[in-house]
């Protein structure tokens, strides 16, 4: 028997896993940590547990950019146009750092809810296996979570983030049927009431088990996690995002009743030979 959308409130546990990645993502997620509470008072900003972005370059001013992005050797330009927005960062920040982007795709609620039932309706998952939606996740499943990202190449979201305390975030995560966790998603209601983003939740960090590919989890899991935030959160718009050689991720996020804005970008400055996520 399968269990569907259980939305689970559990309670706050001792001792989480606060931190978990490389020296240099750590010491990025500790720095967030501390100026959380100025980041979300910040229209034009959002803490994306992993990395800073900043939503309108031009209202924060490029003095105050360029001296955060060297404070944490990164930082991530959220939905702009490709050009010119990558020429003015190569003339403001210099040649020296990796600028990967992601493209850029939104939906509206009544698009994605109808599109991810139909995603639950046409994917069975195996009997005995169990799809559970948290907001406040326990200290062991978090790190559950966090393993199976750094084991698919996703930097995982630090603990107090995850945690769902400082911004509403849920988690939703597939389990077989000997309870080992098999794939994970996440959304986050990050955005400032009065940022270009209101009322958008951000999706991401969708990771599936090597062992268990080919199977649609990624579709499953990250359908799950839109229909349960709603239920948790009411969003209106959703925004999630896919590397533009990472065809698997954009037919997942399409799949979901997404659709890639065209030339829109989020674009992730990166001292180089460093990694925030793939």
């Amino acid at each position: 028997m399968v269990i569907k959308f259980r939305l689970i409130h559990s309670l706050k546990a001792k001792n989480m896993p606060e931190y978990l990645g490389t020296e240099f993502q750590i010491a990025i997620q500790k720095r967030l940590c501390s100026n959380h509470s100025w980041i979300k008072d910040t229209p034009e900003m959002s803490n994306g547990g992993r990395v800073l972005n900043f939503l309108e370059p031009d209202k924060i001013g490029w003095s105050r950019i360029i001296e955060l992005i060297h404070q944490d050797s990164c930082g991530s330009i959220t939905a702009q146009p490709l050009e010119p927005m990558m020429s003015v960062l190569r003339e403001k920040i210099g040649a020296d750092w990796d600028m990967p982007h992601w493209d850029v795709y939104f939906g509206a609620a009544k698009d994605i809810l109808l599109a991810c039932k139909k995603v639950i309706d046409v994917i069975d998952l195996p009997d005995g296996w169990l799809c559970e939606s948290f907001e406040h996740p326990t200290d062991t499943q978090i790190t559950e979570v966090q393993e199976l990202n750094v084991a698919t190449g996703i930097g995982p979201s630090p603990g107090w983030y995850m945690r769902g305390y400082e911004l509403p975030t849920l988690t939703t995560c597939i389990r077989n049927e000997q309870g080992h966790m098999v794939a994970t998603a996440m959304t986050n209601c990050r955005y400032h009431a009065r940022s270009r983003f209101a009322d958008h939740l951000f999706q991401g960090s969708v990771s599936v088990s090597p062992d268990h590919r080919g199977k649609r989890l990624g579709n499953y899991v990250s359908a799950s996690v839109f229909l349960d935030s709603h239920v948790a959160f009411g969003w209106k718009t959703a925004l999630s995002q896919a590397m533009p050689t990472n065809v698997p991720s954009r037919r997942m996020i399409e799949s979901c009743g997404l659709t890639n804005e065209a030339g829109l970008v989020t674009i992730a400055i990166i001292k180089q030979g460093q990694s925030i996520t793939r």
